[in-house]
């Protein structure tokens, strides 16, 4: 650019592919806790998955493959308010989540004995 003549500028083509998946949110609500720990949730395709878990918990991480998206997650840790996160089924399939707890005295330079609990689901979703 401060050459005489200067450069030209260069040239970037970028090209973007989008999928869009319209999935009416017409379905039922199912809502899960920790009484469904290890359990198996079947839903349809439109159907609302709420997870609500106490605020120990980190938000649920879930098989990025398609067949349940998230929605909105709030609470959880290190909020200290109560975890609720929702998800809505858009393709047949079979995925799962988890998520553990965590705790501010696993982050000191000398962790506390704290357990860490484990919590996941199966999920089957059906046209």
């Amino acid at each position: 650019m401060h050459t005489s003549p200067p450069c030209a500028l260069p040239t970037t083509l970028w090209t973007l592919h989008v999928n869009v998946v319209d999935v009416p949110d017409t379905g039922q609500t199912i809502t899960v806790t920790t009484a469904d720990n290890q359990s198996t949730e079947r839903l349809r395709v439109g159907d609302t998955l709420v997870v609500s878990l106490p605020s120990a918990y980190l938000p649920p991480r879930t098989a990025a493959n398609g067949v349940i998206v998230e929605r909105d997650v709030v609470g959880g840790y290190p909020t200290g308010q109560p975890l609720v996160a929702r998800y809505l089924a858009t393709a047949a399939g079979q995925t799962a989540m988890s998520t553990t707890t965590d705790d501010p005295c696993n982050h000191l330079p000398t962790p506390c004995p704290s357990p860490v609990l484990r919590w996941s689901l199966s999920i089957i979703v059906t046209a």
